[in-house]
């Protein structure tokens, strides 16, 4: 079908989680708002974030939530549809016709080029849901959920560096895409000096 679409996922998150969850975004943002839209997916952690886990995590303001932005940005496309969508668990590599060639989509799409941060896709504040409700937080999640704020910013030449590094460690050291903490954590190996450590 045209309207098929192998893309690779912004950023350096580059999990099979992530790709799910924008997959499914991708679906309802090309269907039309006023068609139902029945998902079919292999993966339960999408189906179950998207649904038995959604209220609680938005209870508790997406603090300390793995993928929170993809699911936010998944769940505020699939509330701005007019028509019922619906989501049924696959099992995958089991021989299911769509599921094999989506399969092969998202493997297409892994080895294309890797995108840098972007414009984020357009959320609509009308259905999107801010904040925690302070009944059903903590104070250990209130707490983690100001440590998140505090977050530094990175330098945008820290930023440069790190995606150069990534751009010279894929296919020539490993397939897998290094995120920003490995590659910080191995320059502070004992086999470096410290004064070269902080230098790098």
């Amino acid at each position: 079908d045209e309207r098929n679409i192998s893309a690779r996922v912004q950023g350096t998150n580059q999990s099979n989680n992530a790709g799910e969850i924008l997959a499914v975004h991708a679906a309802a943002h090309a269907a039309p708002s006023f068609a139902p839209l029945d998902i079919k997916t292999d993966s339960k952690y999408t189906q179950d974030g998207l649904t038995k886990c959604l209220r609680k995590w938005e209870d508790r303001g997406w603090i300390g939530v793995s993928n929170a932005e993809a699911f936010r940005t998944t769940v505020n496309e699939l509330r701005r549809r007019n028509a019922p969508t619906t989501m049924k668990w696959v099992k995958g590599h089991a021989g299911e016709y769509g599921n094999e060639k989506a399969d092969e989509l998202a493997g297409d799409g892994a080895q294309l080029p890797l995108v840098p941060e972007g414009d984020q896709p357009y959320r609509d504040p009308r259905f999107e849901i801010t904040g925690a409700r302070l009944s059903t937080i903590s104070q250990a999640i209130a707490y983690a959920g100001i440590r998140e704020k505090k977050a530094e910013p990175v330098r945008a030449a820290a930023k440069r560096n790190l995606e150069n590094i990534r751009e010279s460690v894929v296919g020539n050291i490993t397939t897998k895409i290094p995120k920003d903490g490995t590659i910080l954590h191995a320059v502070r190996k004992k086999e470096i000096r410290r004064n070269m450590g902080d230098f790098l």
